[in-house]
């Protein structure tokens, strides 16, 4: 790394004062170090949260910083940051959407966000290579790098391998299972349909392609956010009105209870499906009911602080079909109840854990 560079990554141990006086300082750190999260990691923000639940559709590790307002999306494998997030409503961020254009990085704007991404377009030699013939992950990796992604099309069965800074995504052959062929951006498929190969677009296709594949990845990660923040718009409030609970599914059948509060970035707790009746049985403690695909009905806790969940109703499929759909009634003392069918109340007192310990602002703060 040049002397400018480091100079940027010390400067970043004061985020707001950088920031405030130039929004490009994250960008162009993250640049000298060729968007290698570990390498700069150190001079970010403290982190708030951390996302590393992987997902049938994205399976990317995701950072929160200063409240939320900055996002950091890293590849599983090799360690790649592949977009970076700022909230323009939350200064400074605003002036991130004005950064100048550069040929290593594209500014997408969507919505109130603007997210970086890398742009590293291979050359015309690797295009007509990587496009002839199917390859296995090993092959492209050691051509392309490791991927930025993976996902899977839910029902269709097809598996993507996603090359963000290149803008290449690979399909999995299903003449020759293990190896992918590059996919052809240029015709769209519903989720059964096959995708095309890549064999007969020339090298000028690709880089008009370049940018296009940039703005799908920010309106995914934008189209995330928005899928959160309505959620927890209409989401349940804690009883001392601090947080808002609400399930949020960012995959397919992956769902998460999301846990707010004003000015913190929001954290998300793998859930069961398929969750209804998100409350609160008491401050600290979420409560919701999961219908679950063989037939079955229980009720969760949460530990708001710790992340943890635990069953504490049970209802075999034989005896769901009389359980009302009708919301829980919460009856205070660590009381609920649920109705049947028949109309008869079934009251269930959840006795305190052992393990429930709540900080004082009702969060566990993860280290950096």
């Amino acid at each position: 790394m040049g002397a400018a560079g480091a100079a940027v990554l010390i400067a970043l141990a004061a985020p707001r004062d950088v920031l405030g006086a130039s929004p490009a300082a994250i960008v162009r750190a993250v640049e000298a170090v060729d968007w290698r999260f570990d390498a700069v990691h150190t001079s970010l923000p403290p982190v708030d949260a951390v996302y590393d639940r992987p997902l049938e559709v994205e399976d990317w590790r995701e950072y929160a910083y200063d409240g939320g307002a900055l996002r950091v999306y890293v590849s599983r494998d090799g360690g790649r940051i592949i977009a970076l997030l700022g909230d323009t409503s939350r200064p400074p961020y605003e002036q991130l959407k004005e950064l100048e254009l550069s040929a290593r990085y594209d500014v997408v704007t969507v919505s109130q966000y603007a997210i970086v991404v890398p742009i590293r377009p291979i050359d015309e030699k690797l295009f007509e290579q990587v496009k002839a013939k199917s390859w296995t992950p090993a092959h492209l990796a050691e051509r392309l790098g490791p991927p930025s992604y993976q996902h899977h099309v839910h029902g269709a069965g097809w598996m993507f391998l996603e090359w963000v800074p290149q803008a290449l995504s690979f399909v999995e052959d299903p003449a020759a299972p293990g190896s992918f062929y590059l996919c052809d951006w240029t015709v769209d498929v519903d989720e059964f349909g096959q995708p095309s190969r890549a064999t007969h677009l020339a090298y000028a296709d690709y880089r008009e392609h370049v940018h296009a594949g940039a703005a799908a990845l920010a309106r995914k990660i934008a189209d995330d956010r928005e899928t959160i923040a309505k959620g927890l718009s209409a989401g349940a409030r804690s009883p001392d009105g601090r947080l808002v609970a609400a399930a949020v599914d960012l995959g397919v059948n992956t769902p998460d209870i999301a846990i707010g509060e004003r000015g913190r970035a929001e954290r998300r707790h793998p859930a069961h499906y398929f969750v209804s009746n998100v409350t609160w049985l008491d401050e600290g403690t979420v409560l919701y009911r999961v219908d679950d695909p063989v037939g079955e009905v229980d009720f969760y806790t949460l530990d708001a602080a710790a992340g943890r969940s635990h069953r504490v109703v049970h209802l075999p499929e034989d005896s769901v079909q009389h359980v009302d759909p009708a919301p829980v009634r919460v009856l205070g003392h660590r009381r609920f109840s649920y109705r049947t069918m028949d109309g008869r109340e079934h009251e269930v007192t959840v006795p305190p854990r052992k393990d429930e310990r709540f900080s004082p602002d009702g969060f566990s703060h993860p280290s950096r």
